[in-house]
């Protein structure tokens, strides 16, 4: 458990300030266990999408990352889903956030797993999406939007495997 989000004070069932760290019944891992009430304390992986986004033509949107992790490396636009979000809307409003581009977002191409700050473990799901509107280069996350054609994908400078997985995985379906 070296994950702080595993670590809690207050139970959120019963305002109990006594946990203590136990394999609860019909499970198989230690989890923070409230003694007052018996609540277990789950911490999953942040949930994030994006999408691939290209203009119809071959070329591929994607933006340089002005924060870490992986800053001054490429990616697709993305980010976390909101809790009231779901993850094509977040994807969509990624691509607006991060470009200024409008998304009309297509199939999901794939979940996958990745790295986020502070090292949390985050699952992506990945859509393919077409660029519309006109770019905005004023989001504090992106230092810069560039277009690549397929061989000229940035293959060794991205930020995150995912990102090389989805991509593979989008081009392997395009005839």
């Amino acid at each position: 458990m070296n994950d702080p989000r595993q670590k809690i004070r207050y139970c959120p069932r019963c305002g109990a300030r006594a946990f203590e760290t136990r394999v609860p019944r019909a499970d198989d891992r230690p989890r923070p266990v409230c003694t007052g009430c018996g609540y277990i304390h789950y911490v999953g992986p942040v949930l994030a999408a994006g999408a691939i986004l290209h203009d119809g033509a071959g070329r591929f949107c994607l933006v340089r990352r002005a924060l870490d992790p992986g800053r001054g490396k490429w990616s697709f636009p993305g980010g976390f889903v909101d809790v009231d979000e779901a993850p094509p809307d977040a994807a969509r409003r990624e691509v607006q956030e991060e470009t200024g581009y409008e998304a009309e977002m297509g199939s999901l191409i794939g979940a996958y797993q990745s790295r986020g700050p502070r090292n949390k473990r985050v699952v992506i799901l990945v859509y393919e999406a077409r660029a519309s509107g006109d770019p905005n280069t004023t989001s504090e996350e992106v230092e810069e939007i560039k277009w690549f054609t397929q061989e000229d994908l940035p293959w060794t400078e991205f930020a995150f495997e995912s990102s090389v997985q989805a991509l593979r995985e989008f081009l392997g379906r395009v005839p």
